[in-house]
């Protein structure tokens, strides 16, 4: 007799789902991982300049200009450390989302004209909190957790912090972007 197994048809499925189910997992894994670098440095750049912001709010402008183009470098850095396959799929659509979602604040600003500086910081923060959920609903359900946390820190701080708006949003909304980078890279 032959040494071999026989299973059923019913069994082969079974089988090819639970591979599905793995392949399903580890590309959201993966996922994660590949997005914690980015969290990191972006909760360390908001933590930064939110706090240079309450000691020096005449310089807002300039504190986050040099804060972005840290971020953007930074993030441009990151994407070109990977391998080429990973940065040819993912680099021009990360730009480009930088860019509609920049385009999207800038024409809704002059629509809705701001009074305050926590006004403008609170809606950027709650356009990438939007942003963190949506790419959540197909990349992980830890993205759209973090997006619900990032704005419920954001609505607290501009609707209870007041004069500590800057410390707040740099130490809550900052540290907790940099952790939810150790998060997802531990996932």
């Amino acid at each position: 007799m032959p040494d071999h197994m026989t299973i059923t048809p019913e069994q082969a499925g079974a089988a090819l789902l639970s591979i599905e189910d793995a392949s399903r997992h580890s590309a959201i894994l993966l996922r994660y991982r590949r997005a914690a670098p980015f969290f990191i440095l972006w909760g360390c750049c908001w933590a930064l300049a939110y706090g240079l912001c309450n000691f020096y709010p005449n310089h807002m402008g300039v504190i986050w200009s040099v804060s972005d183009v840290i971020g953007i470098l930074g993030s441009w850095r990151i994407m070109r450390a990977r391998p080429i396959t990973a940065r040819h799929h993912g680099a021009w659509r990360l730009m480009a989302a930088v860019a509609v979602v920049a385009a999207f604040v800038a024409a809704s600003f002059s629509v809705l004209a701001p009074q305050s500086g926590q006004q403008v910081a609170t809606f950027i923060t709650l356009v990438f909190a939007a942003a963190y959920a949506l790419f959540g609903i197909w990349a992980g359900w830890r993205l759209v957790v973090i997006g619900g946390l990032v704005a419920c820190i954001a609505l607290a701080a501009f609707f209870w912090a007041d004069a500590q708006f800057n410390l707040w949003m740099g130490m809550a909304g900052g540290g907790g972007l940099v952790a939810v980078g150790f998060w997802l890279r531990r996932a």
